[in-house]
């Protein structure tokens, strides 16, 4: 009988923005969990990835003013928006005001607000937690 192993090296991570805000749960869940999620993170261009590290960075710090402008300091289901990880690694990862300024260039590894690991039938998934 064959077994399946789901081992971190198997994931292809991408780096990504994560969204701080003062609630860790969504108020609401407009739509559905995913949609909810999907309010907490800001995906960076190909492109971009492919420059070195300081670049992206500067491309983050400029991505995360301009959405804090555009959002109007708020994100609809988390309310205030306080600031932003810069995820650019499994292990490493870089936290940032809401004007984009570095408030800890060696954040590290963190959890994310609102969110666990759950397994389904052995396979592990996300899982967004909603206080009820």
């Amino acid at each position: 009988m064959a077994t399946t192993t789901h081992s971190a090296a198997s994931r292809r991570f991408r780096p990504y923005v994560y969204i701080e805000t003062t609630e860790r749960y969504p108020s609401f869940l407009p739509g559905s969990a995913a949609t909810a999620l999907a309010e907490k993170y800001l995906e960076i261009p190909d492109a971009v990835l492919t420059e070195p590290l300081s670049r992206q960075l500067r491309f983050v710090q400029r991505l995360t003013r301009a959405h804090w402008q555009e959002q109007h300091g708020a994100c609809s289901s988390f309310g205030a928006i306080t600031g932003f990880i810069f995820r650019w690694s499994e292990e490493e990862s870089i936290a940032l005001g809401t004007d984009g300024t570095v408030r800890d260039p060696a954040h590290g590894r963190f959890a994310e607000d609102g969110k666990t690991l759950v397994y389904l039938n052995g396979t592990p998934m996300e899982a967004v937690l909603v206080r009820v």
